[in-house]
């Protein structure tokens, strides 16, 4: 008889994925907002600026959205006290 995880390995690996792709997401949006200025006619500081503002909205979301939907709040309101809603 097997002893058994204590966690699900499959659930941990769900979550490093999705944390790497945001942290994926960010130099790929830098390199999209260069790419863009060289492949459309805008100046290279628009595209860059498009490219880093799509980056801050990732950071911000990666900052308090997964993170706020990660929490041990969100996941058991009763214990500690009150709903998700309320804070």
């Amino acid at each position: 008889m097997q002893a058994r995880p204590l966690h699900d390995e499959h659930v941990d690996r769900v979550d490093y994925l999705r944390f790497d792709l945001l942290l994926a997401a960010i130099p790929i949006a830098l390199l999209s907002g260069l790419l863009s200025s060289v492949l459309l006619p805008i100046s290279q500081a628009a595209g860059l600026v498009g490219g880093a503002v799509t980056a801050a909205v990732i950071v911000v979301y990666s900052m308090y959205e997964v993170v706020r939907l990660d929490s041990p709040r969100a996941e058991h309101p009763d214990e500690f006290g009150g709903s998700p809603q309320t804070g």
